[in-house]
């Protein structure tokens, strides 16, 4: 069984660690996602449960494969 909270914490530090290494800020991710600063926020400290559109926004706004970004995830 997959332990939900664990999954979004660390599909949030994954998400993180790629905005970083690209040298991209949170609000700056948040304007190129058409998305408010906070909710980059709560997606990168795992507190929500993002959709698949969410998670296509963010992969296309930070320029990576969504399939890079949630291969963590086991």
């Amino acid at each position: 069984m997959v332990d939900k909270s664990k999954a979004l914490i660390k599909l949030g530090i994954q998400i993180k660690t790629i905005r970083e290494k690209k040298g991209i800020s949170q609000s700056d991710l948040a304007k190129l996602a058409d998305k408010e600063r906070q909710s980059i926020y709560r997606l990168e400290k795992g507190l929500i449960n993002p959709s698949y559109v969410y998670l296509l926004e963010i992969s296309k706004a930070i320029d990576i494969p969504l399939s890079d970004m949630i291969n963590i995830i086991e």
